[in-house]
């Protein structure tokens, strides 16, 4: 047995899942979860990585793994097995790219995981229902963009690893420079793992496949798809371009844009979804764009609780998206009365994305906006955590409204059944809750997985003070809103 684990451990890590996940792609087995939660618990006891690096991994390892659990529901026709086998492939290209050293291998990497990630992502009509007016959400101009976005940002990452090679530069996963500063290669680089996160989801940016909402019948294969890919692109920016101004300026952009485009958008549950999403991730930019290790640990913080907090938030819509399809006239006052334990874990997630006290992404945040204030950026730290109350309000809300509480389609509800949720979800659900909470709570737990090994405990405001800003920036923003729907009218 210990030659056996030898033998794997001096393969690349995410080995198992690749291999694994084609097997069960290509024999298109109904064991597809187990072997995947399988090869995940191996990945797990062969992980070798430190700093930021681990913190991606193990952020992917978990995703995949709520991704497997749910894939546990099979029976219930709630499981596509083939389309979730491609997804544990997928994370296995992430979990290479996150570990690998090599700026070229990385960018081959990555469109590799790209090319996977478009054959789970619905393109058009054919899949991806929105649960309150059953329209589709999945566009066919976003998909195409989302695919040539990927070609163009992993070109950009290999040409700035060739003109590095040439001009003699280092090759390793590290500090690359400064990005328009006179050194191409680097702005290239910077480019190229920048580019498919700065463009919103319904352009085809890297939250497309939130936007595109769930495939029917499906639901680990849709989280996988959601969130592997910004997660792993916000690490390696974090890792190269730590200290970078133009990612401060990105992020805010990113944290200022997301909530317009909810407000004068497409009205579905998966495009509230992945601009919610869009939105974290310029905060995590933000926090990615300060040089110290107290920044680094509030990005692995944060980083963590928008793995745990997307993935319950998205197992919340592809529930409510199943059900509905399967039973149009199922909850005629919103699926929030027939599930009210899957809204509550769904209205945490939500809670968490938007840094809720008490929850991970919290100290996450309260901690990356003391070190932008430390380096100087007060304002843009001030800006971060005001944006919070339009994003709850454009995206977050609308969100749990559309899930939850529309009333559907007529029809098609069996009278007298009682519907259930499948153990795996649930036991999905619980898993994401417990750790947000837990980890929210006592941070520390964490401290292995963080790249400086202790969370920061230093905070720019209160609890007391970032909720205040926070209700008060969703108070104007809910007066806008209603204002604007005043003049559409």
């Amino acid at each position: 047995m210990s030659d056996l684990l030898s033998v794997l451990s001096a393969l690349p890590s995410g080995t198992a899942l690749v291999v694994i996940g084609l097997a069960c792609a290509v024999s298109r087995t109904g064991a597809a979860a187990a072997l995947g939660l399988a090869a995940v618990l191996l990945e797990w006891t062969l992980l070798d990585a430190e700093g930021l690096a681990l913190t991606g991994a193990v952020s992917v390892l978990t995703v995949i793994a709520l991704s497997a659990c749910t894939g546990l529901a099979q029976r219930s026709d709630l499981e596509r097995p083939a389309r979730f086998a491609l997804s544990l492939p997928m994370a296995g290209l992430f979990l290479m790219a996150l570990q690998l050293d090599h700026l070229g291998g990385v960018a081959g990497l990555l469109f590799l995981g790209a090319l996977l990630e478009r054959a789970m992502v619905p393109r058009g009509n054919a899949d991806g229902r929105d649960p309150a007016s059953g329209a589709p959400t999945g566009s066919a101009r976003a998909w195409r963009a989302a695919g040539l976005i990927s070609a163009v940002s992993a070109g950009l990452l290999g040409l700035g690893a060739l003109g590095r090679w040439r001009d003699g530069g280092e090759l390793a996963v590290e500090w690359v420079g400064t990005p328009f500063a006179g050194d191409a290669p680097s702005s290239l680089i910077f480019l190229g793992l920048l580019l498919p996160l700065a463009i919103p989801p319904g352009w085809g940016g890297a939250a497309q496949g939130l936007a595109a909402g769930p495939a029917r019948n499906e639901v680990g294969g849709f989280l996988s798809a959601g969130l592997l890919r910004s997660l792993t692109l916000i690490v390696l920016l974090g890792r190269t371009f730590s200290g970078s101004d133009a990612l401060l300026d990105v992020g805010l952009a990113l944290a200022v844009l997301a909530p317009v485009l909810a407000l004068i958008g497409r009205q579905t549950a998966a495009h509230s979804l992945g601009l919610l999403f869009y939105g974290v991730m310029g905060l995590l930019l933000g926090i990615a764009a300060i040089a110290s290790d107290s920044a680094q640990g509030a990005l692995g913080l944060s980083i963590l609780g928008a793995a745990l907090a997307g993935s319950g938030a998205a197992l919340g819509l592809a529930l409510s998206t199943h059900a509905r399809a399967r039973e149009p006239g199922l909850g005629e006052r919103g699926l929030g009365h027939v599930f009210p334990l899957a809204f509550a874990f769904s209205l945490l997630a939500v809670l968490a994305l938007m840094a809720l006290p008490g929850t991970l992404l919290f100290e996450g945040r309260s901690s990356g906006l003391e070190a932008m204030s430390a380096d100087g950026a007060n304002a843009e730290a001030l800006a971060f955590a005001l944006m919070a109350g339009p994003l709850a309000v454009f995206a977050g809300l609308p969100l749990l409204r559309l899930t939850f509480f529309s009333p559907g389609l007529d029809g098609g509800h069996v009278e007298g059944r009682r519907p259930t949720i499948s153990p795996a979800i649930t036991l999905s659900f619980v898993i994401t809750a417990g750790a947000l909470l837990a980890l929210g709570l006592v941070p520390s737990a964490a401290s292995p997985l963080l790249p400086s090994g202790t969370p920061p405990a230093d905070r720019l405001l209160t609890a007391t003070q970032q909720l205040q800003i926070l209700l008060g920036a969703a108070l104007l923003a809910r007066v806008v809103r209603r204002e604007s729907r005043t003049g559409r009218a």
